[in-house]
């Protein structure tokens, strides 16, 4: 079934989800077996998110990877199933599904906010991947100013994320892997 084709009028149900035939000029999520349809993202979006992704692989340990853009599945249930795609995302190397990701999997999650995004990137999204138990999240924002990264860790037992202070410049974090991320650079033209 094609996106265009699923106009029911019902929620779309995780099977149906995953067996959709996409289009790749669009990003698709489910929110609580609701379809979203987005444009995929552009500069300086995409470079950053690229950028991170070198930055972190290069100091990650050898177990760990960083990988942009895979379907994360963070509510597996059929009729209120919720399919989200982080920027940005760390998780064990040996991940061999090559198109998404179990929640319990992610070991951070990494949003860049676009100025179309924010309302998403800044309030749903931290709640949804605080309750599928995402220990680590990262919102990096790249559109005003300098580049800001706002880190979030989980508080597992109320699963909901506690926001740290906002940093600019070099981001040294534990997370808990030592990491030292130029922001800067994340944006900076070659």
């Amino acid at each position: 079934m094609t996106a265009a084709a699923h106009h029911t009028g019902e929620p779309m149900t995780l099977d149906q989800f995953l067996a959709l035939s996409v289009d790749n000029a669009y990003r698709y999520e489910l929110a609580d077996g609701e379809l979203h349809v987005n444009a995929r993202p552009i500069q300086p979006h995409l470079r950053a998110a690229h950028r991170l992704v070198s930055q972190l692989n290069e100091q990650l340990p050898g177990e760990l990877e960083a990988f942009a853009e895979p379907d994360v599945v963070l509510k597996p249930h059929q009729h209120k199933g919720r399919v989200r795609i982080p920027d940005v995302v760390v998780t064990r190397s040996e991940w061999r599904d090559e198109r998404r990701l179990a929640a319990d999997e992610v070991l951070l999650a990494v949003e860049i906010v676009s100025p179309g995004s924010w309302r998403e990137d800044l309030l749903v999204k931290p709640f949804e991947y605080a309750e599928a138990g995402i220990p680590h999240l990262w919102v990096v924002s790249v559109t005003d100013g300098p580049v800001t990264l706002a880190p979030y860790a989980l508080i597992a037992e109320s699963r909901r994320y506690q926001q740290f202070e906002p940093v600019t410049g070099t981001a040294s974090i534990e997370v808990p892997w030592p990491l030292a991320i130029e922001l800067d650079a994340l944006t900076a033209r070659r």
